[in-house]
């Protein structure tokens, strides 16, 4: 009974794969794409089949798997920084983005401006205004 249930079903993947390829023109792409479909389908039938739990989104942002290795991006970078003690003393942005770059992490200037301003936000980092050479007023970040 389990067998004809398996075969009915398959049948049915097979018509709604040949279904969306009755339209095409040029044989070898209906082919692949008859292949392609098939192929999804029959891996949707496979899934549905296992534990739905097992394969749900965690429900919030705390319950997300955190990758240790391989983390990237301009807050990733940034908070390596703090993690070893950079902003023990005020760092300008550029002295932020120069740092980064000798790391080998050439990050545009304004796409550092946002992250060191969120991180700012959460308290993490500090921002104050900071003289350079008597002269231009530009912010600095540190560690509270």
């Amino acid at each position: 009974m389990v067998a004809l249930a398996k075969d009915r079903s398959y049948q049915q993947k097979i018509s709604i794969a040949e279904a969306a390829v009755a339209q095409m023109t040029d044989p070898q792409l209906k082919q692949v794409a008859f292949g392609k479909i098939l192929e999804q389908l029959l891996i949707g039938s496979t899934e549905a089949s296992t534990d739905v739990s097992a394969r749900r989104a965690p429900a919030t942002k705390d319950e997300r798997p955190r990758a240790s290795v391989g983390r990237g991006g301009p807050v990733a970078h940034i908070e390596d920084l703090i993690a070893e003690g950079f902003f023990q003393q005020p760092r300008t942005l550029v002295g932020v983005r120069t740092e980064l770059a000798n790391r080998g992490h050439h990050i545009p200037r304004t796409s550092l401006s946002g992250p060191l301003q969120s991180l700012c936000q959460r308290r993490i980092l500090r921002r104050m205004k900071h003289r350079i050479n008597g002269g231009k007023e530009v912010f600095a970040y540190s560690m509270w």
